[in-house]
């Protein structure tokens, strides 16, 4: 499965809106997601080993957890009722705030409502999750007040947008839409960061990144990351990270990626 991208018609717009950073004007190169298919030659993006990293919640919470402030504290379920004993309702302890959410450790759900939360565990309601737990984390429940996506490709921010539509009507009929032509809800990570915020995210994606190493991969890889990053009352936080084809480009905008 191959991706082109196609330089942008109009670059200062699109540099302004989405701060997509360009490089020289000649030439292109075709960036293959390699984690479906097999292919050689060319320039791999996101191999086996690098997409198994990123899109595994619990691998990437260990990975980022080498950067202090990344992420909110996470573990690995079985790995987090063995520190409690497997006592469930002692699993609040594991966290400042008392307070904690499951997560599936591959996949998405469609809402915060379906994740298992502190309050189902106090109730008595883990038994199917509990018996599932080495395919699940536990993670501190953040405030989360926005949601954006940051697009990496080694080493820099190409795009930043918010996670979905801000706009809950136009989120919705967005959403109504894109459940008819394609089956699921969500997307929309296309709405512009502009300004001091931006460069926030950016800075942040970019720092963290550094500290983990993601920058020194070899000259035949690239890694491409579509983060998903969380606005809390404790600065930004990374929620997960998408690898997948389907979220190499901004809905859009696509770029002529130049080696």
């Amino acid at each position: 499965s191959f991706v082109k991208g196609y330089r942008a018609k109009n670059e200062k717009i699109a540099s302004a809106i989405y701060g997509v950073k360009f490089a020289k004007k000649d030439g292109g190169v075709v960036f293959r997601h390699m984690h479906n298919a097999k292919f050689s030659g060319s320039h791999n993006i996101n191999p086996d080993s690098l997409h198994a990293l990123f899109s595994d919640k619990d691998m990437f919470g260990k990975i980022m957890a080498q950067s202090k402030g990344a992420t909110p504290l996470t573990y690995n379920l079985d790995e987090a009722l063995k520190r409690v004993g497997n006592e469930p309702k002692k699993l609040k302890e594991l966290f400042p705030k008392k307070d904690y959410v499951i997560k599936p450790v591959d996949g998405a759900l469609s809402s915060f409502d379906d994740f298992v939360k502190t309050a189902d565990i106090e109730k008595g309601n883990y038994k199917q999750v509990i018996r599932e737990s080495p395919g699940h984390i536990i993670q501190e429940r953040m405030k989360i007040n926005k949601e954006y996506r940051a697009h990496f490709l080694n080493g820099e921010v190409y795009a930043v947008s918010h996670r979905n539509i801000p706009n809950e009507k136009i989120r919705n009929l967005y959403n109504k839409i894109s459940y008819k032509i394609n089956k699921t809800k969500g997307g929309g990570a296309f709405v512009p960061i502009v300004g001091k915020k931006r460069k926030e995210i950016e800075e942040f994606t970019k720092l963290h990144m550094k500290n983990i190493g993601a920058n020194d991969l070899p000259k035949d890889t690239s890694l491409h990351v579509a983060f998903d990053i969380a606005d809390t009352p404790d600065g930004l936080k990374f929620v997960e990270a998408n690898t997948s084809m389907g979220t190499f480009t901004n809905q859009l905008l696509t770029v002529n990626l130049t080696d």
